[in-house]
């Protein structure tokens, strides 16, 4: 019976101590953002390209089926990790903020995402 018991204890400890540890995905497109402050937040900014887009002969930009009047680069600091990203939009909206697209890209409310048809983030720096 105690030998059961000192298997089982082994196991449960094995168990946790693998499901604690955590993986480590390799993102070659991408790198993340590494501040302390980062790390303490729910938000993993990857910063990468995340759309071809193109500029047509009239000046217009052009992505997945939608054409855009603007390509804009909104710069701000991020609330969660208090690192300056710059989202690359495309959009038809010129009052777009960097605010808006942030809130769109990384809120759990449907309410806050923008139109794909409207505004559009192709990359992050």
């Amino acid at each position: 019976m105690k030998r059961k018991l000192f298997a089982l204890g082994i196991a449960c400890v094995l168990v946790f101590s693998v499901g604690t540890t955590g993986c480590k995905k390799s993102d070659n497109e991408g790198k993340k953002v590494t501040s302390e402050s980062a790390k303490k937040s729910n938000v993993n900014i990857v910063k990468r390209v995340y759309k071809e887009f193109k500029e047509d002969e009239m000046g217009l930009w052009e992505c997945d089926g939608f054409t855009y009047q603007y390509k804009k680069e909104l710069t701000g600091v991020s609330p969660d990790t208090d690192e300056e990203i710059t989202f690359v939009t495309l959009t038809n909206d010129d009052s777009v903020t960097f605010e808006k697209v942030y809130k769109s890209m990384y809120s759990s409310s449907a309410e806050d995402r923008l139109d794909d048809s409207m505004t559009l983030v192709v990359e992050i720096k």
